[in-house]
């Protein structure tokens, strides 16, 4: 019997092979762990993938670096991060991806997918990573193009391949329709049940509380979140002479993995924070707007989480400053450390937090991020609650057009049933 576990450790990940006799004795333990790294060379970022040893995969790094070296930065750390997903595989099933075979590729597709009730690739198969069809699809198509780069014979069975195969998944057993957003109703759950969990500390409770409305009440996204620090609030006041804030979304080279912040001006060496280009709305940031109170409250949850820590003796990990020459820090810091708050952790606490709540989750392939469906509840509330035109909508949702804001236009049944009955009442008057 076989065994694959996916196994995560802080923003690093590996997967454990085991191998078990009929009567369940533990035969053999394999690890698989495969590591990208970038560097900044001459004005562009170079691409490394290095197998269990340490080892740079060379044909990787010529692939990325030199033959791909004119495609934006952006599209070479995607294709990095699926040729990634292809030595893994190699690695579980241990055979050279120029040995592979038809139902090597199906196998692929399965681990792709995170889901294998047929025991195709293994006997017991867990994993975090789950991918759409249309996300398969992209990485065999950069697949494709590496295994001919580098002349393999199997390039021929990754080229025959026409979109997922059924016949890999098997017959899967029904889920329950997972909506793709909070609801208003959910949210007042997920607020109490914070308010009123025993585990949590007063610290944590108001650290949580603050990222869920920012993501549901503001529409930013979890990296976004994690990467705020002290600097970027800004006080504006209204014509009326009303005081609000102005809260700056950007990146930092400071910033880990989990504090991106999406389509903002990457922080890898290539510009400073004093380039004009990073200063530039919509390209270098975003902006939402809080009230004061909402900002008064992220600023009272900071102090009372670094007076703890200073009473522990304990520093708090610093963020760069813009200007370079003041102090800065992130916003949102883990319980224990003093450094930024692991997007794991809180993972797993709203995966467990949604389950006690009765709040709908993917069960097999989870397509519908955990923390995303809060900015679904976001635009969905502007769009049914506020009804606010999709082109102003996109505005406040940060969307460059109304057309991307199409994608989190996804009713529930019971709205579209709803929004028909209330149809057929009004075509009555013309009966």
């Amino acid at each position: 019997m076989i065994e694959i576990e996916e196994i995560k450790k802080g923003t690093s990940r590996y997967y454990k092979v085991s191998t078990y006799a009929n009567d369940n004795k533990l035969i053999s333990i394999r690890t698989v762990r495969y590591t990208l790294k970038s560097i900044p060379y001459n004005k562009i970022r170079c691409y490394m993938l290095f197998d269990n040893d340490g080892n740079c995969v060379e044909n990787v790094f010529n692939f990325i670096n030199m033959y791909k070296v004119s495609i934006a930065e952006t599209s070479r750390e995607k294709y990095s991060l699926y040729l990634r997903y292809l030595y893994e595989f190699s690695g579980i099933i241990d055979k050279d991806i120029s040995r592979f075979q038809r139902n090597d590729i199906d196998k692929f597709v399965v681990f792709l997918s995170g889901y294998d009730p047929n025991s195709s690739l293994a006997d017991s198969f867990y994993t975090y990573s789950s991918k759409s069809e249309e996300t398969i699809a992209a990485i065999f198509n950069v697949v494709k193009e590496y295994v001919d780069y580098c002349g393999y014979a199997s390039s021929k069975y990754f080229y025959n391949y026409r979109g997922i195969k059924r016949r890999a998944y098997g017959k899967q057993k029904a889920n329950t329709i997972c909506p793709k957003f909070i609801s208003l109703k959910e949210m007042e759950l997920i607020l109490n049940y914070i308010d009123n969990d025993t585990s949590l500390s007063k610290e944590t409770k108001m650290e949580y509380s603050l990222i869920f409305k920012l993501m549901f009440n503001k529409g930013l996204r979890i990296g976004e979140v994690l990467g705020i620090t002290i600097e970027d609030f800004e006080e504006v006041y209204s014509n009326e002479g009303d005081l609000y804030y102005k809260l700056y979304i950007r990146n930092r080279m400071s910033d880990n993995a989990d504090q991106r912040a999406k389509r903002c001006l990457t922080m890898d060496g290539q510009y400073s924070y004093n380039a004009p280009i990073y200063h530039r709305l919509d390209i270098g940031y975003q902006q939402v707007f809080l009230s004061e109170e909402f900002h008064d409250d992220i600023i009272e949850y900071f102090d009372t989480m670094s007076a703890r820590f200073k009473r522990e003796n304990k520093t708090l990990s610093k963020a760069d400053a813009i200007d370079g020459v003041s102090e800065n820090w992130y916003i949102f810091y883990n319980k224990k450390k003093p450094t930024p708050l692991s997007k794991n952790i809180l993972y797993n606490y709203t995966r467990e937090m949604f389950k006690n709540l009765n709040i709908h989750i993917d069960k097999y392939v989870r397509t519908n991020n955990l923390f995303h469906r809060f900015r679904h509840g976001f635009c969905m509330y502007l769009l049914y609650v506020e009804n606010i035109p999709p082109l102003q909508a996109c505005k406040l949702t940060r969307h460059r057009n109304a057309e991307g804001l199409a994608i989190y236009n996804n009713p529930t049944e019971d709205m579209l049933a709803e929004l028909m009955m209330q149809v057929e009442e009004g075509t009555e008057l013309y009966g």
